[in-house]
C-alpha cells in the first residue's frame, strides 16, 4: 500500500495548539475532544445555512447560530457533513440565536471525533480570527526557513560530490525515517540504509508497511520517486517540505549524471570508431585516451561482433532495419556482416547485453554500436586453449543474455543474433583488423550449415582469403563460375545452385543428396545433368569443381551484403519463397 503525494496534512497548527493562544483558552471544549489534533489553515464565520457545500478542508468555523434560527433542523446534518469535508473544528457563540447546544450535537461530535467548541458571549469573531491567523503565518514562514535550510544543506552535499545514498542517508536522518529511491519501474536506485529491506522494493514480503512517494522530476524528464515510509500520522509540514525538496535535489543530480553518462558514451563511441576505423593513431595518445575512458586496452585484446544471423537475403525477418543512413561500412567482403542492422531497440537491447555480461567481470565494458550491429573488445587472447574458451564463454553468455531478457518484451519478433571472433590484436594498431576478422566471422555464421551462431575467423578456412577481396571482385567471381545458374534458377524457379553445393558437400553421393534435399534420385541425376549444361562446369574436373566451391563460398559471404545486388541479389526462386539458406 503506498500513498501517493501529496498526503492528508498539510501546512497550519492543529485546533489544540490554537485553543493555547490567547484569548482562545476561554473557549470551551463541549465535545469531540479526541479531534483537537486537526489541522486549522484558516478560520471563516458561518453566513449561509448549506455552508457544508462550501467549506473547505481545515476550515475552524465560527457562528452565533443565527442561519439557523429559523432551520433549528439543518443542526441535525451539520456535525457529521462538517467532519466529512475536513474542517478543523466548529465553535458556537450560544444564547442570542441558540439557547444552549442540543444533545444530539454533542453525541454526533464524539461520534466523529469532531471538536464542538463554545465561544464566551463577550468575545469577538475578530479575537478569535487574528491570533489564530497571525499564528498560522508564523509557522508558515518558520517552515519556509527550515525548508530552505534543509535545500542548502543538500546543495552543500551535493557540491561535495555526494552521491544518491548519501543524499538518501542525509534526508533520512532529517526525517527520522528510511529513505530509498526507485526508478519509474520500482526498482531501487539508491537507500539510507545498505542492506536493509524496504517496503516498495521488489521482492519485499508481503504486509509491507505503508509509503509516501515524492516524484523525482525536471521539466518533462522523470527518474522515479523519493520514499519514505509512512508513519501513523501524515507528515509534518517540515517532514514534507524536507521529502519534497529531497527530491528536487536528487532530481537535479540523477539529471547530471545523466549528462555525464550521455558526455562519456559520446567520447567512447569516437574513440571506439577511430580505433575500428583502421586509420592511423599515435599509440601512446591512443592508449592515454584508453585510460581516461578506464578500458585496460594495453594488453592483448580482440574484437566480437554481434549482429543477425540471416538466412533469406532477399526479405529481412521482423526485427531487421534497413542498412541505409548509418556507420557506412567500407567496401569488401566483410561488409556482409552488416547487410541486414538490427532495429534501433533490438540493437540497444543486445548492447545493454554486453554491457551487463562484460561488467560482471569487474572491468569497464568496451562495448558499442557499430554498422548496425555491437561490437566489444575483450582483454583475452583465443589462439591460446583458455582464451578461446573464455571468449567463447562470454559471446555465449551476451547471446543467451539478449535472448532471456533484451530480446524479450521488445516490439516485433527477435531475430536470430550471432557472433564473429578475430584473431587477438597485440597492441591498439591491430584493433580494427581483428574487428574486420569478427565481422567476416559474422557473415559466415549466416550459412554455417550446423546452425552454429559463434565462429572464429581462425576457423573459418577459405573465408581468410576471400574477406580482403572487394566485394566488386567477388561478385564478379561468383558472377563467372555461378551466373548462368543463379539465372535459371530465378527464371524457372529450380534449385541447382542448391544442388551443386550439396554435391560439393556430400563428395557427388547422390543418395545422401537426394535424401538432403527431399528429391528422388532421378531427379538429381537430371539436376546435375542439367548444371553442366547450362555452367559449362565439368563435375568430375578438379578445377572446376575447386572454382565452383570457392564461388560458392564468396556467394555466401556476400550474401545479405549491400554489396550484393542484379544477378546475386534475386537468389533462387525456392530460397526466395521457403526462406532456406544455402549450406556448403
Amino acid at each position: 500500500m503506498k500513498a501517493h503525494w501529496p498526503p492528508h496534512g498539510g501546512s497550519g497548527i492543529t485546533l489544540g495548539d490554537a485553543l493555547q493562544l490567547e484569548p482562545l483558552r476561554q473557549l470551551k471544549v463541549l465535545a469531540g475532544a479526541d479531534g483537537l489534533d486537526r489541522p486549522v489553515r484558516l478560520v471563516n464565520v458561518i453566513e449561509v445555512p448549506d455552508i457544508v457545500d462550501w467549506v473547505l478542508e481545515g476550515e475552524l468555523l465560527l457562528t452565533t447560530g443565527f442561519t439557523f434560527r429559523d432551520h433549528p433542523d439543518r443542526l441535525a446534518t451539520l456535525i457529521p457533513g462538517l467532519a466529512a469535508k475536513g474542517a478543523a473544528g466548529l465553535g458556537i457563540k450560544p444564547r442570542r440565536y441558540v439557547p444552549a447546544v442540543p444533545e444530539f450535537m454533542l453525541a454526533q461530535a464524539d461520534e466523529h471525533r469532531f471538536p464542538l467548541l463554545e465561544i464566551p458571549y463577550h468575545l469577538s469573531f475578530s479575537e478569535i480570527i487574528g491570533p489564530v491567523m497571525q499564528a498560522i503565518g508564523h509557522l508558515q514562514a518558520s517552515v519556509v526557513l527550515e525548508v530552505d535550510r534543509v535545500q542548502r544543506l543538500l546543495l552543500d552535499l551535493v557540491r561535495q560530490g555526494a552521491g544518491l545514498a548519501e543524499l538518501c542517508r542525509a534526508v533520512a536522518e532529517l526525517l527520522g525515517r528510511p529513505v530509498w529511491i526507485e526508478d519509474p519501474h520500482g526498482h531501487v536506485l539508491g537507500t539510507s540504509e545498505e542492506g536493509a529491506p524496504h517496503p516498495a522494493a521488489p521482492g519485499s514480503p508481503p504486509g509491507k508497511r505503508p509509503s509516501v512517494r515524492v516524484p523525482i522530476a525536471t521539466g518533462a524528464h522523470f527518474f522515479g520517486y523519493l520514499c519514505t515510509l509512512a508513519g501513523p500520522q501524515p507528515l509534518g509540514t517540515v517532514e514534507a517540505g524536507t521529502l519534497e525538496r529531497g527530491a528536487a535535489i536528487i532530481a537535479l543530480e540523477l539529471g547530471k549524471q545523466e549528462a555525464v553518462i550521455e558526455v562519456k558514451r559520446k567520447y567512447r563511441k569516437e574513440f571506439l570508431d577511430q580505433l575500428l576505423s583502421g586509420q592511423p593513431l599515435d599509440p601512446e595518445e591512443a592508449q592515454e585516451q584508453a585510460r581516461a575512458l578506464g578500458w585496460r586496452l594495453d594488453r592483448p585484446h580482440t574484437a566480437i561482433v554481434f549482429g543477425p544471423v540471416v538466412p533469406d537475403p532477399v526479405t529481412p525477418p521482423s526485427g531487421l532495419a534497413p542498412e541505409a543512413g548509418e556507420d557506412d561500412a567500407p567496401a569488401g567482403a566483410a561488409t556482409a556482416a552488416t547487410g541486414r542492422r538490427l532495429a534501433p531497440e533490438l540493437r540497444q537491447g543486445l548492447l545493454r547485453a554486453a554491457e551487463m555480461v562484460l561488467a560482471a567481470e569487474g572491468n569497464e565494458p568496451v562495448a558499442g554500436s557499430k554498422d548496425g550491429g555491437v561490437v566489444v573488445l575483450v582483454t583475452e587472447d583465443p589462439s591460446t586453449e583458455a582464451g578461446r574458451l573464455r571468449v567463447l564463454t562470454l559471446a555465449k553468455a551476451v547471446l543467451r543474455s539478449f535472448s532471456s531478457s533484451a530480446g524479450r518484451g521488445l516490439s516485433g519478433a527477435s531475430p536470430t543474433v550471432g557472433a564473429g571472433i578475430g584473431r587477438v590484436a597485440r597492441d591498439l594498431t591491430e584493433t580494427a583488423r581483428s574487428y574486420r576478422e569478427a565481422r567476416t566471422a559474422l557473415a559466415a555464421a549466416a550459412a554455417a550449415r550446423d546452425g552454429e551462431v559463434v565462429l572464429f575467423f581462425a576457423d573459418l578456412g577459405v573465408y581468410r582469403l576471400l574477406h580482403n577481396q572487394p566485394a566488386e571482385e567477388l561478385e564478379r567471381f561468383v558472377l563467372d563460375f555461378l551466373g548462368p545458374l543463379l539465372d535459371y534458377d530465378r527464371k524457372h524457379d529450380a534449385r541447382l545452385v542448391e544442388t551443386l553445393a550439396a554435391y560439393l558437400r556430400y563428395g557427388g553421393n547422390i543418395k545422401r543428396i537426394a535424401r538432403e534435399l527431399y528429391a528422388h534420385y532421378n531427379t538429381i541425376t537430371y539436376r546435375l545433368h542439367r548444371i553442366q549444361q547450362i555452367s559449362g562446369l565439368e563435375l568430375k574436373n578438379p578445377e572446376h569443381l575447386l572454382n565452383a566451391h570457392v564461388a560458392l563460398k564468396a556467394l555466401q559471404l556476400l550474401a545479405g551484403s549491400r554489396a550484393v545486388g542484379g544477378r546475386l541479389a534475386g537468389g533462387s526462386g525456392a530460397e526466395r519463397g521457403k526462406g532456406r539458406r544455402l549450406s556448403l
